[in-house]
């Protein structure tokens, strides 16, 4: 997967910006900061890899990824809205898949929801569906998704 353009840097969160990693996590969805803990314990953790992004000095994005075996899981994509269409998470997801397969990752996952153009602003996979496309996820499977999403029942998946 090509490294995906944006102008901001990314890192390998350390266990001293877990606070960090929290805090910009449940900022860029909307969520209450008691919630801030779930995002900060897994720095550190086996298994876990979480990632910054930063617009100069200023952590902007989350975005973190758990591995065992040949499986990467990756979870925990937050950007601040006023961060937000700089290419923070297309650059987070194509560091992950990088990271995952110098780690001898053979399969990802992950989950998103729907395109929803109306969805509230802090819920974060409303756009997820496009940043998966080309050659990350197949088209059918992005409509089964989209299916599931709204209620109904996933189209049948095609054999390969």
């Amino acid at each position: 997967m090509p490294a995906a353009p944006t102008d901001l840097r990314l890192e390998r969160v350390s266990e001293a910006d877990a606070g960090t990693f929290g805090e910009v996590g449940i900022g860029g969805l909307a969520m209450p900061p008691a919630f801030a803990p779930l995002f900060a314990g897994v720095v550190g953790k086996p298994g876990w890899h979480a990632y910054l992004a930063y617009d100069g000095d200023v952590p902007v994005a989350t975005a973190g990824m758990y591995v065992t075996h040949d499986v990467a899981w990756l979870v925990m994509g937050s950007t601040l809205p006023t961060h937000r269409r700089r290419g923070a998470q297309g650059a987070l997801l194509a560091r992950r898949v990088e990271d995952g397969r110098a780690l001898g990752c053979r399969r990802f996952v992950t989950e998103t929801g729907a395109d929803d153009a109306d969805a509230p602003q802090g819920v974060a996979a409303q756009h997820a569906p496009r940043r998966l496309r080309g050659g990350v996820l197949p088209d059918e499977l992005l409509a089964a998704i989209g299916s599931l999403t709204r209620g109904g029942r996933p189209a049948r998946m095609p054999r390969r």
